[in-house]
């Protein structure tokens, strides 16, 4: 059986053709990734002085999570079906199953409390470095947010909005494939690489604090790297949803509304 990677007619790899060529996703990501982080930031200038501010708070925070799942199972859905379906990608004509909240909605809490699980487990083992290792944090947290979100939790979650038959299974599929370790690990140190760069461009941070406002140049360095951020965990989001997927053809009709 030959090793050659597999590609696109063009010589593209798969995973990154569906992940860059898909003006929708790009659309509906770019929008939407836009107006959360609109209203995330708006979450956090509410405050809590007062009860009618911690509700609205609260409120917000939970469409925030609604939406960040919205757009990511978005993705994943069409990715998939451009794997599956290959020209026939985003044609009409088949019937896409319901699937009632009782079959979804425990597996979506299991990966909620996961996730926030990992965020406190992360915090702790950053607040337990030795002080040697504080000029690399950066890097470090890199590395967990790696190994924590990207290879633990991402399958997880990616299962649960493609409603994978369990959890477990199709996360043990993608953990058990080396070139998921490492692609997702370059895709990370891109990620990475670019937020650093970012967070030291002092303009950018001023105004990230409400202390400056944008020159031109500062303007378009913003907009490329978030360009570049989009495009990686888009990229990241197709790998996912051909890790965990079975080996066995799939219909179209396994994503699910």
């Amino acid at each position: 059986m030959s090793t050659a990677p597999n590609l696109s007619r063009d010589g593209v790899p798969p995973d990154l053709s569906r992940a860059l060529r898909s003006g929708r996703v790009w659309v509906i990501q770019s929008v939407g990734t836009l107006v959360w982080l609109a209203l995330a930031y708006a979450c956090l200038r509410i405050g809590r002085a007062n009860g009618w501010r911690l509700t609205a708070a609260t409120i917000l925070g939970i469409f925030l999570v609604y939406l960040a799942a919205f757009l990511s199972r978005t993705a994943l859905r069409v990715f998939r079906r451009r794997r599956l379906a290959g020209e026939r990608a985003g044609k009409r004509g088949y019937k896409i199953p319901h699937r009632a909240a009782k079959e979804w909605l425990p597996d979506a809490a299991i990966v909620f409390l996961l996730f926030i699980a990992l965020v406190g487990w992360n915090a702790v083992v950053l607040q337990s470095l030795p002080d040697a290792w504080m000029g690399y944090v950066e890097w470090i947290e890199a590395v967990l947010a790696w190994l924590f979100f990207f290879i633990f939790w991402l399958p997880l979650a990616a299962a649960s909005l493609l409603g994978e038959s369990g959890l477990w299974r199709p996360a043990m599929r993608a953990w058990h494939k080396p070139s998921y370790w490492l692609r997702t690990l370059a895709g990370v140190a891109v990620i990475s690489f670019v937020l650093i760069f970012l967070l030291r461009q002092t303009e950018v941070v001023h105004w990230l604090e409400g202390a400056a406002r944008l020159d031109g140049e500062a303007l378009v360095t913003l907009v490329v790297v978030y360009a570049i951020l989009l495009a990686a965990w888009l990229i990241l989001l197709a790998l996912v949803e051909a890790a965990i997927a079975a080996p066995e053809r799939r219909s179209l009709e396994d994503t699910w509304d």
